[in-house]
């Protein structure tokens, strides 16, 4: 499913208000981080974060949305939208997006997000997903959680990539680099994973698709043999489900 160039020109146009442009090491964007807790209900609390990625200029959209693929699975279009789910990513992780504009943007792509909400012993638990997909990057998942819906931290953020090109991992690996401005050292690697350590409790890992998830699926996706070869890039805490 395509989404319409207008939405995503102003989405895009929205990606670039929110996030910041400088671009920092690891080390230096955990200096700048905003607070702890954000809220379901508006943007997120602070005003002092410098910036940390790169952003898309509404012209460099426009320039993208104008070119002409040569078949529905081109590489170039899918490239782009890795690129845009990895900068939400880092935005997210950073607290340079909150969840409600995250929700925006989906909204304004045409991927139609929900969230589904819960609340357990005092605690509260949001849980982002989408009904739709951009083309390579899809069942895009994001879970929050805290002492209210008007105090929430990010637990998790995942997003699934397949590329026509076949090199899903190493596509996906140079796209969070450029997004979180530079991993550094990996301290989990091997040929299907490969994990970062990140400020505040947090890690980035990217792996392959296994053959069981593909035979078996998950709680919240169906697998094909199309899955095959695509990989689950995820940013979370050590106790929360990725």
């Amino acid at each position: 499913m395509k989404v319409s160039k207008l939405a995503l020109v102003v989405a895009g146009t929205i990606l670039a208000v929110v996030v910041g442009c400088n671009m920092l090491d690891v080390g230096e964007q955990a200096e700048h981080r905003r607070g702890d807790n954000f809220s379901l209900g508006g943007g997120s609390d602070g005003d002092s974060f410098t910036g940390s990625i790169q952003p898309l200029e509404a012209d460099e959209i426009l320039d993208q949305l104008e070119k002409d693929y040569d078949t529905p699975n081109d590489a170039k279009e899918y490239d782009f939208y890795l690129h845009q789910a990895a900068r939400i990513m880092a935005s997210l992780f950073y607290r340079e997006m909150s969840p409600t504009q995250m929700v925006v943007l989906f909204r304004d792509t045409g991927i139609e997000p929900f969230f589904m909400k819960s609340e357990h012993r005092g605690s509260f638990h949001s849980m982002l997903r989408t009904k739709r997909s951009w083309p390579g990057a899809y069942n895009i998942e994001g879970n929050f959680s805290g002492p209210s819906y008007e105090n929430m931290q990010l637990d998790n953020f995942r997003f699934q990539y397949n590329s026509p090109t076949e090199q899903s991992f190493a596509e996906a690996e140079e796209a969070l680099d450029e997004a979180f401005g530079g991993l550094g050292y990996s301290y989990e690697e091997s040929v299907d994973h490969r994990a970062w350590e990140l400020p505040d409790g947090y890690f980035l890992s990217i792996r392959y698709l296994t053959d069981q998830e593909i035979r078996l699926g998950d709680v919240y996706n169906t697998y094909t043999e199309a899955d095959r070869g695509s990989v689950v890039i995820t940013v979370f805490r050590p106790n929360s489900s990725h």
